[in-house]
């Protein structure tokens, strides 16, 4: 047996700089508005009926001299023997304040059988959460309670393979009419296990499914599934790594809404073009601003109300093909070991959710029901990866988002065909080119000017001078050739340039570039599309240059210097700059 006690006061005219207690310390106590000074006084008792066993019982109470008086009780129990083990932590809470009783019951508990390689059990977890206005009698309407029960089984062992079978049951009690009760119930069962696992793979399986009934609102039953599968492997000698998951998940998303705020120039992100001319700021006329100078507004999300029932799915695949492990052979092998390939598809993608109906194909592509998704598609062959020696890798990439807003939907997409080649002679000069196509999409639902198809080829040698590893100058050359498919708007660029980058070892970094446009434009310049084509710039001939100066003043301190500046046929010379000091704590 022991004996604990603890005490605390705080007067009420001390300002902590640090939180003193944890987060969920005010709903807790339900301590809201409180006056005076603030006292904490516990007591407690601890026994040990053997050595792997504790019972533990603590009174506590808290009190704000003008507003606050609570006393709330609590026992935790932790025992285990041979075959059994059980553990609950419930607590009890009485308090009354200036406007409010409150009453707060809590427990949670669990009790589970082993034997040999099975194991079986129970769950029991509640909340009892009642506030009481004092002169109205009302309950207030955070008031709630819960309870949940859980049986479960399971076999194997838990750092090998293992499964786990069980049933859930929940009931939550709303405020109905000043009344706490009964607003949903549900039934779930779920499985968790390791069904593999070895040196070289791994597979692992968790579902959860669920049926809730809303019992007080004119609501269909809700079916919901929840599941991971997770499958890792390395085969054929460690040659190929292979990855997927699939995962499946039941909830809401909100229909997007947002507004723009003007700033001081430098400060925003986006820039505002009036597109159709109307004189008003349109939500799909705003686009990220390529210069510092032109974001002068910033994106502000609005409180949304607007929820769709959704179900997701989400597919993982990665794949790894090296043959590194052939280096030192001969013949075929050793030239097998040159070439490296590597995959990556990630496809997330969120349906309506229909009654009785669970969109679980990651492949399904139903137009009419899908109304956000993310997919990313990557795959690339390497040749003497990372070692500048005739370096190829040729990446063939596809994007496609699709967002819902409060205006309506907005996808767009992004295939690339890529193809890259580095080289170096001497150690001093490294050679570079590639050359991609890239065809652009987007598809606005309610805006026709944001609506494009851009089919677009580019070129891109470049030649550097290595002083040394953390010094070189670059000169380069960029072509490229765009064109709308769906509309009058193309474009046919040469891009002229160099570039200086310096890392001294004391911390001191230069990071300089100008380069020279020419841009032969057709069409409206004016136009989303060639906001799109032109990324800032104006038809004809275009000069940039930036310089970023970065010095370590101290361990914890550093300053960082920002210049940019840009000029055109059609508009005056602009400069830009600012100066950043950080500091580290």
């Amino acid at each position: 047996w022991s004996l604990q006690t603890h005490g605390r006061f705080i007067h009420q005219n001390f300002k902590p700089i640090e939180r003193l207690y944890t987060i969920e310390f005010d709903r807790d106590w339900n301590v809201l508005a409180t006056q005076g000074n603030q006292s904490l006084i516990s007591i407690g008792v601890s026994a040990q009926p053997n050595e792997n066993s504790n019972i533990n019982y603590t009174a506590e109470r808290l009190e704000y001299t003008d507003s606050y008086q609570g006393i709330r009780q609590n026992i935790t129990i932790d025992y285990k023997s041979k075959n059994w083990k059980a553990t609950t932590q419930t607590s009890y809470l009485n308090a009354d304040a200036t406007a409010q009783r409150t009453n707060i019951l809590r427990s949670n508990n669990e009790a589970k059988y082993s034997w040999k390689k099975y194991w079986t059990g129970a769950r029991l977890s509640l909340e009892d959460y009642r506030i009481k206005d004092k002169t109205t009698k009302f309950y207030d309407p955070i008031s709630q309670s819960y309870w949940q029960s859980d049986v479960f089984i399971g076999r194997g062992d838990s750092a090998r393979m293992n499964i786990e079978l069980g049933w859930i049951t929940r009931a939550n009690d709303s405020i109905y009419n000043q009344k706490l009760l009964s607003s949903t119930q549900s039934n779930a069962w779920y499985i968790k296990s390791q069904l593999l696992k070895t040196q070289t793979s791994e597979l692992s399986v968790y579902a959860n499914y669920r049926i809730l009934d809303y019992l007080h609102q004119e609501l269909p039953n809700d079916q919901s599934l929840n599941s991971r599968i997770v499958y890792t492997d390395r085969f054929l000698k460690e040659f190929v790594q292979w990855s997927t998951i699939y995962e499946t998940t039941s909830g809401s998303i909100a229909q997007q809404e947002f507004t723009y705020i003007q700033v001081e120039p430098g400060l925003g992100t986006h820039m505002w073009n009036d597109y159709n001319e109307n004189g008003i700021q349109e939500l799909e006329e705003f686009e990220i601003a390529p210069y510092p100078d032109q974001a002068i507004y910033v994106r502000m999300m609005l409180p949304n109300q607007n929820y769709l029932r959704t179900h997701q799915n989400k597919w993982t695949q990665l794949v790894n093909v090296g043959f590194t492990k052939w280096q030192n052979e001969k013949d075929w092998k050793k030239i097998a070991s040159k070439f490296h390939i590597q995959f990556s598809w990630i496809s997330e993608k969120h349906f309506i959710k229909e009654e009785g109906k669970l969109t679980l194909n990651p492949f399904e592509n139903d137009e009419n029901r899908l109304v956000a998704m993310n997919e990313s598609l990557r795959s690339s062959l390497y040749y003497n990866r990372g070692k500048q020696q005739h370096s190829t890798t040729y990446s063939y990439i596809k994007n496609r988002t699709k967002n819902v807003l409060t205006f309506g939907s907005l996808d767009n997409a992004l295939t690339t065909h890529q193809l890259q080649y580095s080289h170096l002679m001497q150690k001093t000069w490294l050679s570079e080119m590639s050359f991609s196509y890239d065809q652009s999409q987007s598809i606005s639902e309610n805006y026709d000017t944001k609506n494009y198809l851009i089919d677009g080829i580019s070129l891109h040698p470049k030649i550097s001078y290595l002083f040394s590893k953390n010094a070189r100058l670059q000169f380069f050359y960029e072509f490229s050739d765009k064109k709308n498919t769906q509309g009058l708007e193309s474009l046919t660029q040469h891009r002229l340039g160099t570039q200086l980058l310096f890392q001294s070892e004391k911390s001191f970094n230069i990071n300089g570039e100008f380069s020279f446009y020419q841009n032969k434009f057709e069409g409206n310049p004016y136009s989303a599309v060639a906001y799109q084509l032109l990324e800032g710039l104006q038809p004809g001939k275009n000069m940039t240059w930036r310089l970023m100066l970065q010095r370590n003043i101290t361990k914890y301190l550093d300053a960082n210097i920002n210049y940019q500046g840009r000029t055109s046929e059609t508009s005056k010379t602009i400069h830009t700059g600012s100066i950043q000091l950080r500091a580290f704590f």
